[in-house]
């Protein structure tokens, strides 16, 4: 239809046209009308209106056409674009795609960017990285009461390779910001969401009140090339990390930089085909000066599902690396660690003023202690601390744990905390968030592909075969509409002529 006229398709037939428009006057009216009618009605169906184009209510777009206020499909500079002003919202359309040269970048408080009608699932808009040089997709410092919602964020890192720079979504330095309903997978540097802690005045961000609630996360890094990268990273303090799932990150599943006041609950970190090192991490000294007063980790899940776990929830500096520095204040209670390929489950060392109660051991530990500062390690266990100071739970265990990436998976046993005598160690990262400097590499990871990845791959198959499908609907909606019309036109002439 791409060379016939708007006006040549709504055309009225000559047969259905009024000739004698004396004799008949009211049948002429009637007839404007209908033709009216019919042209408004056909232009819905054909351009999307309801019940035709978008199916059952609650379904959305499988094509990312363009919906009444939402923006289709494109590149960054649409998004940009409408991200100006304070309380500027960027309102994608479902199921669109943009490949992404340049980050999308809030400009002023309260900017939004979210999928139209918000929902959840592969109708969610995709933001992809296609550029080579860049890492960050979403930016959003200093900007106060920014918010991402419903999206996904791809960092195409199978196709682009590792590149050291930002975090695939970089939040912070402010206050009030919000992740949440986000996908984030395949980030090509070091963390999938990250939330800057800004300025630190006396051991405290400046970045306060974050939230990063309900989002999928997944697959981070690579295990098998060492560019290792977390799931979620946070600095900000009085923050919320809540009902996430983060499955195959590489370093640290949720990575705790201090932020003083947090909470981190509800959460569930899974390791499924890669090697994680820290399920949830708090080592940094770093930027808070070890402050992590207030910060409380709990009611979390830390899963080896079907890959190895080398520290379920790491406190301490030197679990970590083999510095002197000592961290303080956190609380660890209520959480469940779980699965058969553990090394080391709650591990502290170099911590004081320190709280960890109620959190129960259900996994199986099967790694093989390795080399540490000066030493060998003690052997995986579920609950170990090394010169404890504060209230640790009845089942924590005296141990040597210095520098525990050294860990290495051993055979399985029945035995809950059984390793054999023997293993590798491995190189130390140089804190417990951040991957180390290293050569950037022009290939992905030859991990296999998670669940996350499959459903990545499903939502782009759906997009594909929708357009086809819409279309054939729209176009018998319209040829139906055009006959019942003509139907009702004629028996309204007949009765008009019948009465003359």
């Amino acid at each position: 239809m791409s060379h016939i006229s708007f006006s040549e398709v709504f055309r009225v037939p000559p047969v259905l046209r009024v000739q004698h428009a004396g004799i008949f006057p009211a049948a002429r009216r009637r007839s404007g009308r209908l033709r009216r009618f019919l042209t408004v009605a056909a232009a819905t169906v054909l351009a999307g209106g309801p019940g035709l184009a978008y199916g059952a209510p609650g379904n959305v777009p499988a094509t990312g056409q363009k919906s009444p206020g939402c923006i289709a499909s494109g590149t960054e500079e649409a998004i940009n674009a409408a991200l100006v002003g304070e309380g500027a919202a960027a309102v994608l359309c479902p199921g669109a795609v943009f490949s992404l040269h340049h980050e999308v970048r809030f400009t002023a408080p309260r900017q939004q960017l979210y999928t139209q009608g918000r929902p959840t699932g592969t109708s969610r808009a995709v933001l992809r990285v296609a550029d080579a040089s860049l890492t960050n997709a979403v930016m959003g410092y200093y900007q106060e009461g920014a918010a991402v919602r419903n999206i996904e964020v791809d960092g195409d890192r199978d196709r682009l390779g590792w590149a050291q720079g930002g975090a695939l979504v970089e939040m912070g330095g402010t206050d009030n910001q919000v992740v949440e309903g986000v996908y984030v997978h395949d980030t090509r540097s070091w963390s999938g969401i990250h939330f800057a802690g800004g300025k630190i005045h006396d051991s405290t961000p400046t970045c306060q009140n974050g939230r990063i609630v309900g989002n999928t996360v997944g697959p981070s890094g690579s295990d098998k090339d060492r560019k290792w990268a977390d799931g979620i990273s946070l600095d900000c303090g009085h923050s919320l990390v809540e009902n996430n799932t983060v499955t195959d990150a590489t370093d640290g599943g949720i990575v705790i930089f201090g932020a003083p006041g947090s909470t981190i609950q509800h959460n569930t970190v899974t390791a499924l085909t890669r090697t994680l090192l820290g399920g949830i991490n708090m080592v940094d000294y770093f930027p808070t000066d070890g402050n992590y007063t207030g910060t409380v980790v709990r009611n979390n899940t830390v899963d080896a599902k079907g890959a190895f776990i080398k520290v379920g929830i790491a406190m301490g500096s030197q679990v970590w690396d083999c510095p002197t520095k000592t961290v303080y204040g956190g609380t660890v209670k209520d959480n469940i660690l779980t699965g058969a390929h553990f090394g080391y489950g709650y591990a502290a060392s170099g911590v004081r003023d320190w709280t960890v109660t109620g959190n129960k051991d259900e996994a199986q530990h099967v790694g093989v202690a390795g080399d540490g500062c000066g030493g060998h390690n003690s052997r995986p266990a579920g609950f170990q601390f090394d010169a404890r100071s504060g209230n640790f739970q009845s089942d924590f265990r005296p141990s040597t744990l210095h520098y525990l990436l050294s860990v290495t998976e051993g055979p399985a046993s029945p035995a809950k905390s059984s390793a054999s005598p023997t293993g590798g160690a491995a190189t130390p990262t140089t804190n417990g968030g951040a991957a180390p400097a290293s050569t950037p590499t022009s290939s992905a990871s030859g991990a296999a592909a998670s669940g996350l990845t499959a459903q990545s791959a499903k939502y782009h198959s759906l997009a594909k075969t929708g357009a086809s499908g819409n279309l054939a609907v729209m176009c018998a909606g319209a040829v139906a509409f055009l006959c019942a019309g003509a139907g009702i036109w004629l028996k309204a002439r007949k009765r008009r002529t019948t009465g003359s």
